[in-house]
């Protein structure tokens, strides 16, 4: 029977690999303290399903979990996410259900990296993957909001020559800091092996004893001496193995022994400082040498990738194993290696300090439960710990209930729909999403409430203004006292349940006083609800509250505030009567983790008046970025310059200069600082900006096509002040 007329199937070898790094969205709860490895076999099982294969055997380490699959391997770590697929797979397939197990453990996507060598059998791949393009479209789609992207394609389009694909999401280096160690890798393709090297992984050879015997006469155990590996020969051929080492290398070998798809893979990674990868930074020619000698092939495409600060440790050029020749050496710096990468704005989130502030809420204020106020700033990490530790969430539209679910706030008791005149659409938001609490102030908001969310409950948002609050918010919402009863009679005509009093004094509000006499002013209202019948049994006294700072002994300043709001809860809503306090900071909570890092890019040199040197600077955020709180939140800026020791012309010694610090649209408008006093500062310095948190990123725009939500996101959890830290 002729091969021409029923050819044998061929297989592709080529895998897909894709590396997901991970960073946590706030402080862990238990069952997630182990990160992507609290995903259950039942989990990892279906993400595999999506893709169209199986595991066939598991190994683990202290570092990592290895999964040996039908097509390939998976090895999944605390922040880490590496599968590799052979074959016809789908693996970008399982990439959704990934990211909403993940979102479950409270972890975020920080860094993907996709690579693939040239395809065999391009012909039989499904889309997207029949095409380097339509790959880099569909990776797009997934991962762009990562960051910017960057992809390309190694060596030359030569018929049957091997490139190399690569893509990444996220162009700055420290991301990927935070999912573990720096590493290394190095990764072998080889096709045309020599057949009588072949038959060694086929099971149906006579001579077939175990996959470890297989393992150890083909010399893949001398190899990797170190390793724990888990081999697995299949029926009836083809050969896999992962091995394990306790330092963090990971090893992977894939055979495809059939003469006409011949193919075999090898991959070692792990951690620069462990000796397998210490020894292949070193001199990589060596294990390229000892792979060629297991498979013989007749052609070999290798790809070393570290980064940026192992350039000095890497061993010179690789070295051709005797019997082949080099067609070509490629090198790529790719948007994640290097310090150099690192230009746009960063931010750094203290979620110590979020910690901190929240406890010093509950200490000041025990009865009030806060209920964070989404607006001031969405940011995932702050909500989810938020969360975490208790708070609620005051929303304003349909964008903002989702965000209060993703961070873990249930529906029907940790979220507040505090916005009096809502849209329809976020009205029916509310009701499809189970949230039953929202405010109103006008006879039209109760219609609108009865006819798209007739099951909610109401909170009568009354008016009380602190005339000294930084945005005043009483011309806008809040009804008269002499309005009240109306609103009452209109709740019982629609049969809309009111069950409390709201009101907000102002955003960033300054006097004591004004809370106790709108607690006071909430009392003779609530009242009067429940002389029409309403079942009163929530306060919210709203937001307002100034942003947390710290002392010099690290305790939280909020003025009189706390005192004021006691008393006034103690005289007038006492604990026996059973009323729920709620209150919706934001600022406080928002306003002091954050800090924001711009680079600058573009200085000029002038004169003052008087003669003397003066200097502009233009930034990387400005005033349609984050600094539009200059304009809408009445901010005051707190800049600090962050220089680099290494330029030539620095002026004199703590020498300062009148300067002025531009954003960076063309707008003149867009002018951040006038007649600040800095430093001589040079392209490539940053100044950091403390205190950002509060109603910055919310109001940002993509003005000239800069678009300043694309900036980085850094975690740090910072400890309490000590005595000695003080000193």
């Amino acid at each position: 029977m002729s091969l021409d007329i029923f050819p044998a199937p061929a297989f592709e070898g080529s895998e897909k690999r894709l590396e997901l790094d991970w960073v946590a969205l706030g402080p862990p709860a238990p069952v997630a303290a182990r990160g992507l490895r609290a995903l259950t076999l039942q989990q990892v099982t279906s993400l595999l399903e999506t893709t169209g294969c199986c595991i066939v055997s598991s190994r683990s380490c202290s570092i990592f979990d290895a999964y040996v699959l039908s097509e390939s391997s998976l090895f999944v770590y605390d922040c880490k996410f590496v599968i590799k697929t052979c074959g016809t797979t789908k693996t970008l397939a399982l990439v959704p259900m990934l990211l909403e197990f993940a979102r479950g453990l409270g972890l975020a996507p920080s860094r993907c990296k996709y690579s693939r060598a040239s395809f065999m059998f391009p012909e039989v791949q499904p889309a997207p993957y029949n095409a380097w393009e339509a790959e880099v479209d569909a990776l797009s789609c997934l991962f762009l909001h990562l960051g910017p992207i960057h992809a390309c394609t190694l060596g030359e389009p030569s018929a049957g020559s091997l490139q190399w694909h690569v893509f990444v999401a996220q162009a700055e280096p420290a991301a990927r800091h935070l999912a573990g160690p720096s590493s290394c890798s190095v990764e072998i393709c080889s096709t045309g092996l020599c057949p009588e090297q072949a038959l060694s992984f086929r099971r149906a050879d006579g001579d077939f004893v175990s996959a470890a015997q297989t393992t150890a006469k083909t010399g893949i155990r001398s190899l990797l001496p170190n390793a724990d590996i888990d081999d697995f020969l299949f029926e009836p051929c083809g050969y896999s193995m992962n091995g394990l080492e306790d330092d963090g290398v990971a090893s992977t070998i894939h055979i495809t022994p059939e003469d006409h798809c011949s193919y075999a893979s090898l991959e070692i990674s792990g951690p620069k400082q462990a000796g397998s990868i210490a020894a292949i930074l070193e001199d990589p020619s060596l294990v390229v040498r000892d792979a060629s000698s297991i498979f013989r092939p007749s052609q070999m495409a290798v790809a070393i990738s570290w980064t940026a600060e192992h350039g000095s440790e890497l061993g010179g050029l690789l070295a051709s194993p005797t019997g082949y020749c080099q067609a070509g050496n490629w090198v790529q710096t790719l948007p994640d290696g290097g310090a150099g990468a690192l230009e746009d704005p960063v931010w750094v989130v203290d979620l110590g300090a979020v910690k901190r502030l929240y406890e010093a809420w509950t200490e000041a204020m025990p009865r009030v439960r806060p209920f964070y106020a989404a607006k001031c700033n969405m940011e995932p990490g702050l909500m989810a710990t938020l969360s975490s530790l208790g708070a609620g969430f005051d929303c304003a539209s349909e964008a903002e209930l989702r965000a209060a679910v993703q961070a873990g706030a249930c529906p029907g008791k940790d979220i507040v729909f505090a916005n009096a005149c809502k849209r329809p659409r976020d009205i029916r938001a509310a009701a499809s999403m189970g949230v039953n609490l929202t405010t109103f102030d006008t006879p039209c908001e109760i219609q609108k409430l009865a006819q798209h969310h007739p099951g909610t409950a109401a909170l009568l948002r009354i008016r009380a203004d602190d005339p000294d609050a930084r945005c005043q918010l009483g011309n806008k919402y809040g009804a008269e006292p002499e309005d009240c009863e109306a609103l009452y009679l209109a709740a019982k005509k629609h049969n809309i349940d009111i069950q409390g009093v709201s009101f907000h004094v102002g955003s960033g509000a300054t006097n004591p006083a004004a809370f106790a006499e709108a607690i006071i002013m909430a009392r003779r209202i609530f009242t009067d609800g429940q002389k029409h019948g309403f079942n009163m049994t929530m306060l919210d006294i709203g937001g307002g509250f100034c942003g947390g700072k710290f002392d010099m002994e690290g305790r939280v300043d909020l003025g009189g505030v706390p005192a004021a709001v006691n008393a006034a809860l103690d005289e007038h809503f006492p604990a026996s009567t059973g009323v729920e306090i709620i209150a919706e900071p934001g600022r406080y909570f928002a306003e002091a983790p954050f800090t924001l890092g711009c680079m600058v890019f573009g200085d000029r040199e002038g004169q003052t008046p008087a003669g003397k040197a003066c200097y502009d600077y233009w930034i990387t955020d400005g005033l349609y970025g984050a600094m539009n709180s200059l304009l809408y939140d009445h901010a005051t800026l707190f800049v600090n310059p962050l220089g680099q020791p290494n330029h030539a012309d620095k002026g004199s010694e703590g020498e300062d200069f009148t300067s002025t610090v531009f954003g960076p649209t063309c707008d003149g408008l867009d002018t951040i600082l006038r007649g600040v006093m800095l430093p001589r500062l040079h392209v490539g310095d940053w100044l950091v900006f403390n205190r950002m948190g509060a109603y910055t990123m919310t109001g940002a725009s993509a003005f000239n096509g800069i678009d300043p939500t694309e900036a980085s996101i850094f975690y740090v959890q910072s400890e309490e002040m000590t005595a000695k830290s003080k000193a």
